[in-house]
């Protein structure tokens, strides 16, 4: 997950989407991203569709 949350937050930065191509919507969604670089901090919300079948 902490590869994943650099991604996001390099890409923010950069002033792209933050959805990380190496990763597939249906498995993991980034909703939205926002970083304050001045403030040091940052947010984002994430949606999993991860399922599981028995």
């Amino acid at each position: 997950m902490e590869t994943f949350l650099r991604d996001v937050v390099r890409r923010v930065l950069a002033r792209e989407a933050p959805q990380p191509q190496w990763i597939p919507r249906r498995l993991l969604t980034v909703v939205t991203a926002d970083v304050d670089a001045t403030a040091g901090v940052g947010a984002d919300r994430v949606a999993s569709e991860v399922t599981t079948h028995a």
